[in-house]
């Protein structure tokens, strides 16, 4: 059903001359999965860190496993954009990466008890 799905849209791209698109699209939605997988892999929820936030010293290793899954992440952001050939899955992948980050950084930064 899925495949079915996809031939219209390549179908109804092609008669506009932009298949392009669609590969583009598809892509950046493999390159967002994969970022958000390794960040997962690598890093607790965002409740957990909450949790662990008011330890100073198991927020420390939280942030660092923030930095490193960081690097990892903004790594492969450029090794998508690479494999791709394209410039847009290379900066969706970079563009969640940071964002994740963030979100993790933020985390750190309201133990659970705090009001945000």
């Amino acid at each position: 059903m899925a495949q079915l799905a996809m031939d219209r849209i390549r179908k109804m791209a092609a008669a506009r001359g932009g298949v392009d698109v669609v590969d583009r699209l598809g892509s950046a939605v493999l390159s967002a999965i994969s970022i958000t997988q390794i960040h997962g892999l690598m890093n607790p929820s965002y409740e957990e860190m909450r949790e662990k936030a008011s330890n100073p010293d198991l927020a420390a290793a939280v942030r660092s496993g923030l930095n490193s899954s960081l690097a990892l992440e903004l790594g492969t952001a450029g090794i998508v954009g690479l494999m791709f050939k394209d410039f847009v899955p290379g900066a969706v992948a970079g563009g969640l990466s940071i964002a994740l980050y963030f979100l993790g950084h933020h985390a750190l930064k309201t133990p659970i008890g705090e009001t945000e």
